[in-house]
């Protein structure tokens, strides 16, 4: 959903490239997979809680390191929240083609 986010705000292929990969970078490195939340500053972790992918990859993390089901609050909060983002992404891409067509 990001991917057509980004689709519909830009106007030619090469700056929605740019624009992905700019936003993708900062996704890997502050959610959690590279470097762990807890050795970050305090104004870098919470920053990262507020990215899409960082409830996702906690919930990914309890499952393979911890054995937990998805019965478990950790787990079942990150799947709620990423259906979140992917609701609020879907939203704004709606918006987005029907502003654009008008």
């Amino acid at each position: 959903m990001y991917g057509f986010v980004i689709s519909i705000m830009v106007d030619n292929h090469s700056l929605a490239n740019y624009c992905s990969l700019g936003g993708f970078l900062p996704l890997i490195l502050l959610n959690g997979c590279i470097w762990p939340l807890e050795g970050m500053p305090k104004a870098l972790r919470w920053l990262s809680y507020v990215l899409p992918t960082t409830y996702s990859s906690i919930s990914l993390r309890a499952i393979i390191y911890q054995g937990l089901s998805i019965s478990n609050s950790q787990v079942y909060n990150g799947y709620l929240i990423s259906i979140g983002w992917i609701l609020l992404y879907f939203i704004i891409t709606i918006l987005g083609i029907r502003y654009k067509s008008l």
